[in-house]
């Protein structure tokens, strides 16, 4: 349980910052125990360097679509099949890019939402911390349950959302 700073973009991103205290579980110097809590939080006005690269890769697409129109006017077929695997090249760089940033919103669990939207994740929440929802059809009663029943009762119901 010691302290650090957290850095909080607008984009909704986050990542740890500088150790602030140490918590009482931890005798060592220098040491700390392991489970990390905020002591601050320090909002920057700005995007993640990751939200940064994705607006440039989608400039650069746009750019290049304009000029594969103009190609296509003029019929220079080899610049316009080199634009075409430029494009598709971007476009994969702008996927890892997004799929970047929902591991880094998430907390680093990576997985994929049946929308596809890698920024989904953050609204749901509600924050930047990653802490799983409740289900709904979770009763009282099954509160009580070990942690393994809980985790093949959520495993049971994912299955058969799929």
């Amino acid at each position: 349980m010691c302290y650090f700073a957290q850095v909080l973009w607008a984009c909704g991103n986050w990542r740890w910052g500088k150790f602030r205290e140490q918590c009482n579980k931890e005798h060592r110097i220098g040491e700390t125990c392991g489970l990390k809590l905020v002591y601050e939080r320090q909002d920057e006005a700005k995007n993640c360097k990751v939200c940064d690269q994705v607006t440039k890769k989608e400039n650069r697409i746009r750019r290049t679509t304009e000029r594969m129109a103009r190609l296509r006017e003029w019929k220079h077929l080899a610049s316009l099949e080199r634009c075409e695997e430029e494009v598709a090249s971007l476009k994969g760089q702008l996927m890892r890019l997004h799929e970047q940033h929902s591991t880094n919103m998430s907390g680093g669990a990576g997985f994929r939402l049946k929308s596809g939207s890698p920024f989904e994740l953050h609204t749901s929440l509600g924050g930047p911390f990653p802490c799983p929802a409740i289900p709904v059809g979770l009763t009282k009663r099954q509160d009580d349950l070990p942690s393994k029943m809980l985790f093949e009762i959520y495993a049971a119901r994912r299955h058969r959302a799929t």
